[in-house]
């Protein structure tokens, strides 16, 4: 647990009643063994897991008591406990009338919405001003960007900010902070890029970025990054990164750069030190990707042709500079995920950039797969869970994608979601998120397609020119945390969407 040290004036705004939410280790919409929709059983995978459910999920769905129930009835009864107390605690356990009651009388967390620049005590913005914020997960906290603000760290409890450090855009009277507005490019979040989600708007930052126990920012001109203690905001380094044109990628606990002549420079996130420096073998100028904690602590290096005919992938161990394998691919590759034995997808797009397919790749058995969609979609994010790529278009439309070799139906669904300028897709076990332009979260389940719930919409004032990069939403210990167009950062539980 770290300190709470400077705690800044404002807090959070608990809203609306306590969240109720389902039995301890059972999320709503849940079913159990061959209750999929249409009597077909969830596929296999840990994404699409069908789960089993506990007594008292099997006793809700009977809708009736079973003899043990009966028996403590009549003794408590016989006891003197009262017959309405305990009729109402034989509803409590089996009636589905209210499925949500249950839990909610265990539960002491209540859904919060705070806005940063109030908690930091900074005026409101005016006109174009008004900006959203940026925030990622970090060892029990949450840190945010927003205009003004270089980094924030906020309380997932209580919504309450305990540190902040200014940037550019707090005031009239600040001048520009070069170590303090915050956007690091993240290699842990791979997208396919178009149209106001490359994270180059003037003045709009990225989420900071926790790696080796520090936050990483980087100035909104691209040329110094910063890494900060997370308990007592102290700076522990900074380093001049103007020579490399904006690509600096993280990759676990390094930071890699990427020289104009293709020379990669793997720095310890931690120390600030160099691990290695000298360019990647058949990659003249390489993108790097990698995948966080859930990924195999590598960086994938690509380069694409010029006729997007053939992609060069390396993966490349960025704290010894170690090439594991490389292989060409057809296409215009991008990966989106990784999977166990080292099982790598890719998004395969079209001149038009277009998405087409999908590939799985496995560099054990050199088995490229080839998954195409059914129809080419412009994907504005793709995320992989599993063995499962989900894909959502500029015009809605979210997609799923089994890669699984023999898999019963390559695209087992659709959804129509109607939500244009959507943030990046976020996978959480069996869950999708995404966050609309107008501030709504909405919840997915990732195994039927169906769309769980939806919170009220939060929208800012209307601003000139184009429209703000939608902040993507984050999945962490049970709750999911976004940001508005009205400036504000909100939580609600993950396990009640129907609630939001």
């Amino acid at each position: 647990m770290f300190i709470d040290a400077w705690p800044v004036a404002g807090g959070s705004e608990a809203v609306g009643p306590e969240a109720g939410v389902p039995e301890a280790g059972q999320r709503e919409g849940e079913r159990g063994p061959g209750a999929a929709r249409g009597g077909e059983r969830a596929a296999p995978g840990r994404a699409h897991a069908a789960r089993r459910p506990g007594v008292l999920g099997r006793l809700a769905r009977t809708g009736r008591p079973t003899r043990w129930v009966a028996a403590a009835v009549a003794l408590l009864v016989v006891l003197g406990a009262g017959t309405v107390w305990t009729l109402r605690q034989v509803d409590d356990f089996g009636s589905t009338s209210d499925p949500d009651r249950r839990a909610a009388a265990g539960s002491t967390w209540r859904p919060w919405r705070i806005t940063l620049r109030d908690a930091a005590g900074l005026p409101a913005p005016q006109g174009d001003d008004a900006r959203m914020a940026y925030c990622a997960y970090g060892k029990g906290a949450l840190y945010c960007a927003q205009r003004g603000i270089a980094a924030a760290r906020v309380e997932l409890g209580r919504g309450r900010v305990t540190w902040s450090t200014a940037g550019p855009g707090a005031g009239a009277a600040d001048g520009p902070d070069r170590t303090s507005d915050a956007t690091l490019k993240d290699a842990d979040a791979p997208a396919t890029e178009g149209p106001g989600q490359g994270g180059d708007q003037e003045g709009v930052p990225s989420a900071p970025v926790f790696a080796a126990g520090l936050v990483q920012t980087l100035s909104p001109d691209g040329t110094r990054l910063t890494a900060r203690d997370p308990a007592s905001k102290r700076q522990r380094w900074t380093r001049e990164v103007s020579a490399y044109g904006g690509r600096v990628y993280r990759a676990g606990d390094s930071v890699l750069l990427v020289a104009a002549d293709g020379t990669v420079t793997s720095i310890d996130a931690a120390t600030n030190r160099q691990r290695w420096s000298h360019r990647v073998a058949s990659h003249e100028l390489p993108v790097f990707t990698a995948f966080g904690a859930g990924g195999r602590g590598l960086a994938y290096a690509v380069s694409t042709a010029p006729d997007g005919a053939r992609t060069r992938v390396s993966a490349v161990d960025p704290a010894t500079g170690d090439v594991r394998w490389t292989r060409t691919l057809t296409g215009n590759l991008t990966p989106v995920g990784e999977g166990a034995n080292g099982v790598v997808r890719f998004a395969a797009s079209d001149i038009e950039s277009r998405t087409t397919a999908v590939v799985r790749y496995d560099p054990a058995r050199l088995d490229e797969r080839r998954v195409p969609l059914t129809a080419p979609l412009h994907a504005a994010s793709v995320v992989a869970s599993d063995e499962v790529v989900y894909l959502l278009g500029y015009d809605g439309g979210l997609v799923a994608v089994d890669t699984r070799p023999g898999a019963p139906k390559a695209q087992p669904w659709r959804l129509e979601t109607s939500v244009s300028n959507a943030s990046p897709l976020v996978a959480a076990g069996d869950r999708l998120y995404f966050s609309a332009a107008d501030g709504r979260l909405f919840a997915v389940d990732g195994v039927r397609g169906e769309l769980l719930g939806q919170t009220p919409p939060r929208p800012g004032r209307a601003k000139s020119g184009y429209l703000d990069r939608m902040p993507t939403p984050v999945a962490a210990e049970g709750k999911v945390f976004a940001a508005a167009p009205d400036g504000s950062v909100f939580a609600v539980d993950d396990r009640v969407p129907s609630r939001w």
